[in-house]
Order: C-alpha cells, then sequence, then structure tokens
C-alpha cells in the first residue's frame, strides 16, 4: 500500500497542471477572439419567431375587442370598421357589433417579397360579398334618385296644367266680355293673350332757355325802365297755365313795381316756345346788377335758372342829353315791339 502513494500523487499533480494549461488556452482563445462565442451559439441556438411559429399560433398583437383578450391565431377583422377585430373564439359565440357587416379571416398578415413590391390582390368571398352589397346598395339609390326625379316631373306638370287652364279661362272671359269677337283665322294660342299696353302718366316738369333779347353786360343810363325777355320753351308733359309763374330768386336788379316778386307765364301746351316778360329800372348809381328768376309750378321750382345782368354808367353831360333822350325812345319802342310780339304768340 505504502509503495502506490508516490504513484498516485504524481498523478494528480500530472492531471492538475493539464488543467491548468487548457483554461489558460481557453482564456487566451477567449481574449482574441470575443465574437467566437456569441457566433457559436448565435449559430447553435434557434430562432426564437421559427420554433414559436412552427406549430403555433401567429400573434398579432392586438386585444380582441369583445373579450379584451389577446388575439393568437385566427383573426377576424371587420370589412365596413377596420379597426374592430375579434379572436376566433368570439366570433363563434357570437359578439355585439353589426350584423350586417361582414368580417374578413385572417390566418396572418400577408409579407411582400423583395421582389414583388408590389402584390397582386387577392379577393376572397368575402370580398366578392362585399361588392356585390355595395352595388345593391347603389343600384337602390340610383332608382329612388330616379322615382324622386319622376314624382317632381309629374307635380310640375300638373303645376303647368293648372296655369294652362287658368289662361284658357281668362282667354274666354276676355273673348266675351270684348265686343268685337277674335277673327276665325287669329292663331289659337291660350298663352298669348291680347292685352292693350297700359302706360302709366308721370307728370313732368321741364323748360329749356331758347333766346333773350338784351345780352348780358348791356350799358344802360341811370333810372332806365327796360324789359327782360327770355324765349323759353316747355319739354315736359305738363300744361302751363295760370299756376304757372316766374318766381324772383335774389339780385340787386331793381324792378318796375317792386310789390310784386313773381311774373305771369304764358299758357303753353308741352313743345310750345313762349316769351317771358319781366320789367325792370336801371339803378341811379353805376355798376354792374343782375337779377336772377326761375320758373315755378305750384310752388315746385323747375327748369333752368335765368337771370338780367345790366351795367349801368355814369351821368352823362348835358350837352348828350339829347343823345339820352334818343337812346330812351329807342328802348321804349323795341319793349313796345316785344310787348306786342308776346300779346300775338299768346293769341296764337
Amino acid at each position: 500500500m505504502f509503495h502506490f502513494l508516490p504513484f498516485i500523487q504524481f498523478k494528480e499533480q500530472i492531471v492538475h497542471e493539464t488543467v491548468v494549461k487548457v483554461t489558460e488556452v481557453m482564456k487566451d482563445r477567449l481574449s482574441q477572439s470575443p465574437d467566437w462565442m456569441s457566433d457559436s451559439s448565435s449559430s447553435s441556438a434557434p430562432e426564437p419567431e421559427q420554433t414559436s411559429s412552427l406549430g403555433s399560433l401567429y400573434d398579432w398583437l392586438l386585444a380582441c375587442n369583445n373579450c379584451k383578450k389577446r388575439i393568437l391565431g385566427i383573426r377576424y377583422q371587420c370589412s365596413t370598421c377596420p379597426s374592430f377585430s375579434i379572436c376566433e373564439s368570439c366570433e363563434a359565440g357570437g359578439c355585439d357589433h353589426d350584423p350586417n357587416h361582414l368580417f374578413l379571416k385572417m390566418r396572418r398578415p400577408l409579407e411582400p417579397s423583395a421582389e414583388e413590391p408590389h402584390p397582386p390582390l387577392t379577393f376572397s368571398m368575402d370580398h366578392v360579398k362585399l361588392q356585390k352589397q355595395m352595388h345593391k346598395t347603389f343600384l337602390k339609390a340610383e332608382k329612388q334618385r330616379l322615382r324622386a326625379e319622376k314624382r317632381q316631373r309629374k307635380s310640375e306638370m300638373k303645376e303647368l296644367e293648372k296655369q294652362l287652364k287658368l289662361h284658357r279661362r281668362f282667354h274666354r272671359w276676355h273673348s266675351l266680355d270684348s265686343p268685337n269677337p277674335p277673327a276665325e283665322n287669329a292663331p289659337n294660342n291660350p298663352l298669348v293673350i291680347p292685352m292693350e299696353p297700359c302706360t302709366q302718366f308721370i307728370p313732368t316738369l321741364s323748360a329749356v332757355f331758347v333766346d333773350e333779347n338784351l345780352p348780358d353786360g348791356t350799358h344802360l343810363q341811370p333810372g332806365t325802365r327796360f324789359i327782360k325777355h327770355w324765349r323759353m320753351r316747355n319739354t315736359g308733359n305738363v300744361k302751363w297755365n295760370m299756376d304757372t309763374k316766374l318766381k324772383f330768386m335774389w339780385g340787386n336788379l331793381t324792378l318796375a313795381s317792386s310789390s310784386r316778386k313773381d311774373a305771369p307765364v304764358p299758357s303753353l301746351l308741352p313743345g310750345q316756345v313762349g316769351v317771358l316778360s319781366v320789367e325792370f329800372v336801371a339803378p341811379a348809381l353805376e355798376g354792374t346788377y343782375t337779377s336772377h328768376w326761375r320758373l315755378a309750378h305750384k310752388g315746385e321750382q323747375f327748369g333752368p335758372r335765368i337771370w338780367c345782368s345790366i351795367t349801368v354808367d355814369s351821368l352823362p353831360c348835358t350837352d348828350n342829353l339829347d343823345d339820352l333822350a334818343k337812346e330812351m325812345s329807342s328802348i321804349k319802342i323795341s319793349s313796345q315791339k316785344d310787348q306786342e310780339e308776346v300779346s300775338a304768340s299768346s293769341m296764337s
């Protein structure tokens, strides 16, 4: 027994040295290539998705809208409400959703490959049913629209028939009331009703200046009596009568009769021309004097404003008294002639 003790100790020493060397070699390899363990582990370890997908249910990472549980395996999605999805058990047992909505049965999402970026759409029976249902609803809406248009046209035709009857009655009454019956060859159109035009009469007062006898700036001597004549045309549709006057507006020219502030107007029919006359007296002081007038009918003024403007000269010398007398006599003669013309025109 004592002979085997050195041999056993030697064996244990060799094993210990071998283990130490192996551990050192392993440490060196690990320090030189740190990715060795990861590569080996990745190559040796199976993929969790593959292991889980093989023979297991697909996890949609969604909660059922009915039972609030996680959807595993087959998923039923509403074709009308895309956000509503239920699990297989709720679809079999029933859920609180619109029974008219169709559900799409999906086992797993479609993963497009790199070669086919846009895969062709695959229509299932649910899609076909949905399209048929949409087509039916469209046809139903079109039928309802056509029926509504038909009813509207019928109502319009009835309204037109009523109006036609009223026109015929009115035409019949008008033909009975008229003393002369309509001609036989006249076209029988009930919509055309012969009626006399009725024009509304609107009284209009208007006048236009035509001519005058003394132009503006006529030079006269102080104290000279003269008559200013204006020829005016009645351009309105109202006859000038006793209510039509020539009203004084303003001015510094002295009137022959200071008590009267208006002048008579001859009676004129629309379109006729008459003479309006006012008698003045030249002031004693030299200067320029004017007098403005306007026509008025029953207090309502109309027509253009007319005026008389003269220039009064200074008093002449005694040597020129004869010339002044001649000038005054000529003015009187001209005024008498104008009065005769006015009387003749009024008589005509």
